[in-house]
């Protein structure tokens, strides 16, 4: 495909600085978390997340919670994309999960994401029991690292 046919390449992305960075984290709430499994495998979710300085999520039953066990370290992808992605900005959070166990503790991280979730709240009986009960625990994601990068 020709220049002309809209095939042409885009300067490279620019880094984002670290206000950039804090910017577009805080301004969404969904999010990709990668894990990879006790069998090498990598795999990826979507999830909701609320920031303030940690990632929080709660997540149900499945492969990212028995991937999380056996391999707490973890990445999570926050993307803007515009004009049918021909502009886009995109955050990449690496770091440590662990599990938040004690009531307060989880009371406290649900309270950061539905702060930060615009809608109503995505689970219904959130006690702290009725979540366990459920299946669901919640994760922090203590961050090492955060880049991003731009093509605007």
């Amino acid at each position: 495909m020709s220049e002309s046919q809209g095939g042409g390449r885009r300067g490279a992305a620019r880094v984002l600085d670290d206000d950039e960075i804090r910017a577009i984290v805080a301004r969404n709430f969904w999010g990709v978390l990668s894990t990879v499994g006790p069998d090498g495998q990598p795999y990826a979710v979507p999830i909701i997340y609320g920031y303030d300085g940690a990632f929080y999520s709660v997540l149900r039953d499945g492969r990212k919670l028995t991937n999380i066990d056996a391999n707490p370290r973890v990445c999570i992808n926050v993307v803007e994309i515009e004009e049918m992605a021909k502009r886009w900005r995109s955050v990449l959070a690496f770091g440590t999960a662990r599990w938040i166990d004690d009531d307060e503790g989880m009371r406290a991280a649900i309270h950061v994401i539905r702060a930060q979730y615009p809608g109503p709240p995505a689970r219904s009986g959130g006690t702290t029991d009725a979540l366990r009960s459920q299946g669901f625990r919640v994760m922090k994601l203590v961050v090492d690292e955060m880049t991003g990068r731009a093509q605007e």
